[in-house]
């Protein structure tokens, strides 16, 4: 798990955002991520699972006051 790198600080994180991807075009993949001017979105967690990053991104956003938002 992956909050931020060396570039991107916790004040610039506006938003968290979970929602779901295909890699490969068959495998769709739960994925949790960083949302930020200016700074690329990180990937904080994935999963099979909706259950897993909604609950991290539910406990990371209520600890940071931020907002989570589904895409």
């Amino acid at each position: 798990m992956k909050l931020h790198d060396k570039f991107l600080k916790l004040k610039d994180i506006e938003y968290y955002s979970y929602g779901q991807d295909s890699e490969d075009g068959e495998n769709r993949y739960w994925y949790l991520q960083t949302a930020s001017s200016g700074y690329e979105d990180y990937e904080i967690i994935s999963s099979k699972h909706k259950f897993i990053p909604l609950v991290v991104g539910k406990i990371i956003s209520f600890i940071n006051n931020k907002r989570l938002v589904k895409w």
